[in-house]
């Protein structure tokens, strides 16, 4: 195996299967991480022959690429293991291959990390983790969020209860002091919880470096996410749960994140329509399964939601300070967010337009929650009404406009 001459951290993807994911985290990796010397460690753990053949050949193709094939499938946990046992360099990044990571990502981190030689764990923020994410903001992209975090950041890196293992650095010699993931966690679930709990008790720091953001696709590593869920937490909560409450009702109260996310906030207003409408769609769902119980349950449940129901206000100034400059504005309009074949194919089109470069995104007056299950690269802007759009409608080089 080849070295990378002077590497400073090795980075660790465990793959199985999902191809397209790994493709979009891969090649973000190799442009995006040009500012460090690093070491690649694939652990291909058992995936099917057309994954494996494009892992092996960007192992030939990238001299810091190293692909390591398990001869069984061995899971997530072990998978991380083995590959931090690979490396020798002073920190260590687990990258999960549905993130998508910004130009400078690593420099930032290890810059976060070399900040104070407590620190142990570095996550940076995401649009999907849990207590550290920050929702891309209305008609802002992942690399426009990014950007914002990289100009207007305090960099007070913030500690964290724990880290979250889709994007997580740590100091390899913290690890040598209190080991790795722990393997009773199985395919994974709260293995990086209890690494983080060990650390903290152990003196160290779990922290956010706040002038970071990637894009975290989200639940796409299990099918069995809540049964796994459910038994690791058991294990976890045995173990930490008093502890651990007592650090993130800490975290709670000081709130250290809200710096950061203010730099996002965008007028709200009290809209009920959408709640309505979504009440009315699971009512008349519970009826045509003759569940009359649900019905009247889902009747109370929108009823109590309406004085939540709000919606943003978002104005062409908004939308300007979050577009990055000098690219292409590419705007978007669909009348409905829903899964419908058409909108699916402008919501990948866009993607791919984000990931090229533009400053591409979606406009609508009415949206389905069960369209947020396809992976935006960007936040739609959703008006009340296309008046609204039209006194609103963002700054735009170029607008498509079409039915569906």
């Amino acid at each position: 195996m080849e070295s990378v001459v002077n590497s400073i951290c090795d980075v660790v993807m465990p793959v199985h299967n999902g191809l397209t994911y790994v493709r979009d985290c891969l090649e973000s990796l190799l442009s995006c991480t040009e500012d460090v010397p690093f070491r690649l460690y694939i652990i291909d753990d058992c995936s099917d022959k057309e994954t494996s053949a494009y892992l092996q050949e960007q192992a030939r193709r990238c001299p810091q690429v190293y692909v390591h094939r398990n001869d069984r499938n061995l899971g997530f946990v072990r998978s991380c293991n083995l590959g931090i046992q690979l490396g020798s360099a002073p920190y260590v990044v687990l990258v999960n291959s549905d993130v998508i990571v910004t130009p400078g990502w690593l420099s930032r981190m290890i810059r976060c990390a070399e900040s104070d030689p407590r620190i142990a764990s570095v996550n940076p923020f995401t649009n999907q983790a849990s207590n550290i994410n920050i929702p891309m903001a209305p008609g802002a992209n992942f690399y426009a969020m990014d950007e914002i975090l990289r100009r207007h950041s305090p960099r007070a890196y913030p500690d964290v209860v724990t880290g979250v293992g889709f994007c997580m650095l740590l100091r390899r010699s913290a690890l040598e002091q209190v080991g790795l993931f722990d393997e009773v966690f199985g395919l994974g679930y709260c293995e990086e919880s209890d690494l983080c709990m060990r650390l903290t008790t152990s003196g160290w720091r779990t922290v956010i470096a706040d002038d970071v953001y990637v894009y975290h696709k989200g639940r796409a590593s299990f099918s069995d996410r809540n049964d796994r869920y459910k038994r690791n937490r058991a294990i976890f909560d045995e173990r930490w749960k008093e502890e651990y409450l007592r650090q993130f009702e800490a975290f709670r109260a000081s709130d250290p994140l809200r710096p950061s996310r203010q730099l996002f906030a965008v007028e709200q207003r009290w809209d009920p329509i959408p709640s309505m409408r979504q009440t009315y769609r699971e009512m008349r769902a519970a009826f045509w399964r003759r569940d009359l119980l649900r019905v009247a349950r889902e009747a109370v449940r929108g009823l109590k939601q309406l004085p939540k129901s709000k919606r943003s206000r978002v104005t062409p100034q908004y939308v300007a300070g979050l577009t990055r400059p000098g690219r292409p504005r590419i705007t978007y309009i669909l009348p409905t967010l829903t899964v419908a074949g058409g909108v699916l194919s402008v919501v990948q089109l866009v993607n791919e337009l984000i990931l090229l470069g533009a400053e591409a995104r979606i406009v609508a007056w009415r949206e389905y929650p069960e369209i947020y299950d396809w992976k935006f690269l960007h936040q739609p802007i959703i008006f009340a009404s296309p008046k609204e759009a039209e006194t609103n409608f963002p700054e735009s080089d170029v607008v498509v406009a079409t039915h569906w």
